[in-house]
């Protein structure tokens, strides 16, 4: 019979690890796109309607444009940096 505590240990540890890891790593910064309903980051399936921007973009972000963001605040908000385009432009 399996041992229930060997399980819930190698549990614990695995969580506990990939907190530590997330605590170590800090949030990366992650491509977006403005919609009308707000930011859309890469990563994440929804529609982030309230977010920030750096003070130098605040009047020039419009829909369809991609974004660099850093997600703060345990990922609740985030900050976008920057406008991105292609190298060509």
């Amino acid at each position: 019979m399996p041992d229930p505590f060997k399980k819930l240990a190698s549990t614990l540890e695995s969580r506990f690890s990939r907190i530590a890891t997330q605590a170590v790593s800090g949030l990366p910064a992650e491509l977006g796109v403005i919609t009308n309903a707000g930011l859309k980051l890469d990563s994440f399936k929804h529609e982030i309607p309230d977010y920030l921007v750096s003070e130098q973009l605040q009047t020039g972000l419009r829909v369809g444009d991609r974004v660099l963001a850093i997600p703060v605040n345990a990922g609740n908000y985030a900050v976008v940096v920057c406008r991105v385009v292609s190298r060509g432009g």
